[in-house]
């Protein structure tokens, strides 16, 4: 039987599967309850992607023998990412208990405690991960990013910048970096700027810039092949942005491959796949072989839709598979990258003169506005303006609470002293956290608000509860200096009109310019004190909020800001005159 699971092993070593699954059939139908024989088969057959049969083979083992550490790391790695995250979290503290110094164990539990929002237990788990081997950028990021989730962004963005130091080459740590920095309202656009100038300079020196040549003959096509890259194409923000171009282009003068850089299905990525030309998943493929790949689908413009945002495909652009590349949507500021041609913005976001000096690529803006919103609950209802039913003011914030900054708190407690009877909702996934709750409780009560006047909520069970929750909220706050998107859409399309803080930054002004397109711009302010008294004097009109609850609506329908046909017009417009540039 030794020998029969030593040949078993070395031909798993040889990633010869089918001869070793053979091998240890044999030794199971001898000795069915052998648990390393389970446990290798459970291997082979996770390698094979048929996770459910590795989990029942697993779960036998642990019958077999319930203190088995391998069988339940195993088994934990197998079942983290599911709906038995509790279960996976009990296996790992058992491994742990045996086997401390097993620093992977403490790793994946800490990436569980983050995805259940449990932010502290994670942060204190990462530590441990840390402390055990200080010079690994891929823990030190870790540690980053969940700082980063809890809220604590400036000692977020010095993990992340350890991160980098410690692995130059970590790109994703230093991407983490430069999206932490957009958060920070003491960061001036200069610095910001000279960061993302760097951040080609991180990747392995086998991705090389600049490596294709385009000898298709310099012509105007009849058609543009029109590449978009993102991992965001599914149930996701980016998806109500999106959904016009993919639903209105012009297919006898363009045709649509997307890339998609994930392995998530729902109902919206299944919508968009049908929709455009072609459909491609790319998160197994590597950066250069991605490259290679748009390279020969002679794509004639590629659009990168995630900017540094989590599973971008950046360093795919850097090597310019294509002869023209564009960044749009997904991130609010440069790529700095110069092999990015353009970056599509507007006149209100990205002001000329101010803004330009500030990007790797040419500002490209769009006439009214660089987004178009489609609403995902057309039918939603509009419910009364609820302080005429209990004679008080709700104030409101759907945005993630990594965006409630010191400054939005400090603003938010100063309207709810100078409006007493108001109250105020906060809903952010983060929330579904006590610890997380009860921090926010206390900055607040710092501030002088007492917890009574806050009503806190987390994640709700559907969408059309999220959307039923505007109900409650009478004006929406934006936050600053990185505002909202679709939350101020949402917001708008319930009838809730969202206050806004123009800013120094694309992150700061994306509110006024979605506030412009609706003709709105008595709900953007220039200060912080002009935003706290533009609060406190809309609170004070009834008449003039339960007006806005009743039109919102038809107006932004009629607006620029929900007009998929002309704004894809526009977006194809512009993309017809950077190929004309290309060819000039």
């Amino acid at each position: 039987m030794k020998s029969a699971m030593s040949a078993a092993n070395q031909a798993l070593s040889n990633n010869e599967l089918n001869q070793a699954g053979g091998l240890l059939d044999q030794i199971l139908q001898v000795d069915p309850f052998n648990v390393e024989a389970l446990e290798q088969l459970a291997l082979i057959f996770s390698k094979l992607g048929e996770s459910a049969k590795a989990v029942s083979l697993l779960e036998r083992a642990i019958d077999i023998d319930s203190r088995r550490t391998r069988s339940m790391y195993m088994l934990a790695c197998l079942i983290g990412d599911s709906e038995r995250e509790l279960e996976a979290i009990e296996l790992y503290k058992k491994v742990i208990q045996t086997s401390p110094d097993l620093i992977e164990a403490h790793n994946n539990l800490g990436v569980i405690y983050k995805n259940t929002e449990q932010f502290e237990l994670a942060i204190d788990r990462f530590r441990r991960v840390v402390k055990a081997d200080p010079k690994s950028g891929f823990a030190l990021s870790n540690l980053g990013n969940v700082l980063k989730d809890a809220g604590k962004m400036n000692k977020a963005v010095e993990m992340l910048a350890r991160a980098v130091a410690a692995e130059p080459t970590l790109t994703s740590a230093y991407s983490n970096l430069l999206v932490s920095l957009n958060y920070l309202s003491e960061m001036d656009a200069s610095s910001t700027f000279q960061r993302h100038l760097d951040w080609y300079k991180h990747l392995p020196s086998q991705i090389r810039p600049d490596r294709f040549s385009f000898s298709r003959s310099p012509s105007e096509k009849k058609k543009l092949r029109i590449g978009y890259v993102s991992p965001d194409l599914h149930n996701h923000s980016v998806g109500y942005f999106v959904d016009s171009i993919f639903s209105h282009y012009d297919r006898d003068a363009y045709e649509v491959v997307a890339y998609y850089n994930n392995l998530r299905k729902d109902p919206i990525q299944s919508r968009f796949s049908e929709l455009v030309d072609e459909w491609v998943w790319v998160e197994g493929l590597g950066d250069v072989a991605l490259a290679d790949r748009i390279y020969s689908d002679q794509i004639d413009i590629l659009v990168d839709l995630a900017g540094h945002t989590a599973n971008n495909r950046l360093a795919v652009f850097y090597q310019k598979p294509a002869p023209i590349q564009v960044t749009w949507l997904g991130y609010p500021n440069t790529t700095g990258l110069k092999q990015i041609d353009y970056r599509l913005s507007d006149a209100i976001a990205d002001p000329v003169g101010i803004s330009d000096e500030f990007h790797s690529e040419k500002v490209w803006r769009l006439d009214k506005g660089f987004l178009c919103y489609t609403p995902l609950n057309l039918d939603a209802s509009i419910s009364e303006l609820p302080a005429l039913g209990d004679g008080g003011i709700t104030f409101g914030s759907f945005n993630n609470l990594v965006k409630v900054s010191d400054e939005v708190v400090s603003a938010w407690a100063e309207i709810l002293t100078k409006v007493p009877a108001a109250r105020l909702l906060i809903k952010s996934r983060q929330l579904g956290n006590a610890m997380t709750r009860e921090r926010l409780i206390k900055r607040f009560e710092q501030c002088g608000i007492n917890a009574e006047r806050l009503s806190l909520h987390a994640m709700l069970a559907s969408r059309e509860e999220h959307m039923s929750l505007y109900g409650q909220v009478d004006i929406a706050l934006d936050t600053f200096p990185y505002n909202g998107t679709t939350t101020t859409c949402e917001a708008m399309w319930m009838g809730v009109p969202t206050l806004t803080l123009n800013g120094d930054r694309h992150a700061s002004r994306v509110g006024a310019s979605i506030m412009s397109r609706v003709g709105r711009e008595d709900l953007v302010a220039d200060s912080i004190s002009d935003y706290i008294a533009r609060a406190v004097s809309l609170s004070d009109d009834l008449n003039r909020l339960a007006e806005m609850r009743v039109n919102m609506r038809s107006v932004m329908k009629a607006s620029s800001l929900c007009q998929p046909s002309a704004f894809c017009q526009t977006l194809e417009g512009a993309y017809r005159s950077m190929w004309s540039e290309y060819l000039s």
